[in-house]
């Protein structure tokens, strides 16, 4: 299937270390580094597990002066990736004995997208032509700065009209994303925290759900709940999607392989319901690992 994946990309750093000594000189743990893993992450993780599962995909965001994003794809051949100046927006995980010990935010936002680059997205996604489109909104600032721009709205627009849309998006983006597009996507994913944060005057998750709903904003608003699955809202009917009881071990990356495989079944004609099943499937099987972890295809082959 031909995917597009937009959105924040990132990398995911872990330094893996001992932990033996309390250091003399505060009351810390001296972390001994031991191995040091760069993974794709934000939008990155959503690519990578389509890759996984054989997925011919095109990835637009910002890219870095390191070019280090466009590395950690060798294999994708159109990367339509904005040059900057900026390094990419990097989340250092330092871990010991398999827990966590402490996260190192490098956070990048941007300010400005000038209209040469926002010609050539467009022209790149008309070459690609693809058969969906997955947003992947970390609130990095990608998402908006496209969005202002008549032109590419415009032709965000068309695409809605032809090809299925997923987002999954950051609470302050809710209003922002349904003010500037007319029309619904397919599915919008938040998780319950997001979804209750973009509509604070409501009690519950399911209240919000049925709000944006009746706003407009999608067809389908799921919902992913942690240890309690899914939930998806169609008007006011509610369907829940519940977990198996499993060990959860890190639960960092689960909702990007929800939305990727969800977005990878709808790809594929699957009903959106039955998408949703598999797709809460596939989170539980990255739950035990520590760390994000791309669904692989054996992985999924052996929940279809």
């Amino acid at each position: 299937m031909k995917i597009s994946v937009m959105g924040d990309f990132m990398i995911d750093e872990y330094i893996y270390s001992k932990t033996e000594r309390i250091s003399p000189e505060a009351p810390v743990l001296i972390a001994n580094v031991q191995n040091i893993i760069e993974k794709p992450g934000g939008a990155g993780n959503v690519a990578q597990v389509l890759l996984n599962l054989q997925d011919e995909i095109q990835i637009i965001g910002f890219g870095d002066y390191e070019n280090k994003i466009s590395e950690m794809f060798p294999d994708i051949c159109i990367k339509s990736l904005i040059p900057t100046e900026q390094k990419a927006t990097r989340k250092t995980r330092i871990i010991s004995d398999n827990h966590h010990l402490l996260r190192i935010d490098h956070e990048q936002n941007h300010q400005k997208i000038n209209g040469s680059h926002i010609e050539a997205l467009i022209s790149d996604i008309k070459y690609f032509d693809p058969e969906i489109l997955i947003i992947s909104d970390y609130n990095k600032g990608f998402l908006r700065l496209v969005l202002e721009d008549n032109d590419f709205c415009k032709m965000f627009e068309k695409l809605i009209k032809r090809i299925p849309i997923i987002a999954d998006l950051k609470p302050s983006n809710f209003h922002f994303l349904h003010s500037h597009i007319k029309h619904r996507l397919h599915s919008i994913l938040p998780n319950q925290k997001e979804i209750i944060e973009s509509a604070d005057f409501c009690k519950n998750y399911y209240d919000a759900a049925v709000f944006w709903h009746e706003q407009g904003i999608a067809d389908h608003i799921i919902v992913t709940r942690g240890e309690n699955g899914a939930s998806m809202v169609v008007g006011f009917k509610e369907d829940k999607i519940p977990v198996e009881n499993i060990e959860v071990v890190d639960i960092c990356g689960c909702g990007d392989n929800v939305t990727a495989v969800y977005g990878h079944l709808i790809a594929k004609k699957v009903k959106p319901l039955e998408a949703l099943k598999r797709a809460v499937k596939a989170a539980t099987l990255t739950a035990h690992k520590l760390g994000t972890h791309p669904i692989t295809l054996e992985e999924f082959n052996s929940i279809s």
